[in-house]
């Protein structure tokens, strides 16, 4: 059964009057303030190294970055390319493929994957079959079953 949501006319107005207004614009996490051309190789993995060394291993986010568009969204700050070459798609995942061969193996492989994010970019550039490709990927890399392991 699903539920059903009531709300009444004031209710709805002081609602309204709450959320009037300009909001911040959608970004990523974190902010691309955070990010820097002299963060060193070595700091990256001594952070990756520091964080396999938990007792009870911490779990993975993943996120991929889509960076193609079919069209400009004028509104949009994202990292993006504007192209209708579809094949696009697959030179990446190609690229992708080599990234995650390189970065996979720095994980402690108990490490479970909880969440894995899609941005961009528009996702929904690429096909089912693209991200379908992606996530098998993903998943011979990384762990997305049970810990081994308590």
């Amino acid at each position: 059964m699903q539920a059903t949501f009531v709300i009444n006319a004031d209710q709805l107005n002081d609602f309204l009057l709450r959320y009037e207004g300009y909001g911040p614009r959608y970004t990523s996490y974190p902010t691309a303030l955070h990010f820097r051309d002299d963060f060193p190789l070595g700091s990256y993995l001594e952070q990756v190294t520091e964080s396999n060394q938990h007792p009870v291993p911490r779990s993975l986010s993943l996120y991929i970055h889509v960076s193609f568009c079919a069209s400009l969204c004028y509104c949009c700050g994202c990292n993006k390319v504007v192209t209708r070459n579809m094949s696009r798609a697959d030179e990446y995942i190609e690229l992708l493929s080599k990234e995650i061969a390189l970065k996979a193996p720095l994980f402690e492989s108990g490490r479970l994957v909880e969440q894995i994010h899609f941005g961009g970019g528009t996702p929904t550039f690429m096909s089912t079959d693209q991200i379908k490709e992606i996530l098998e990927l993903l998943a011979q890399s990384f762990h997305f079953g049970l810990p081994q392991k308590l």
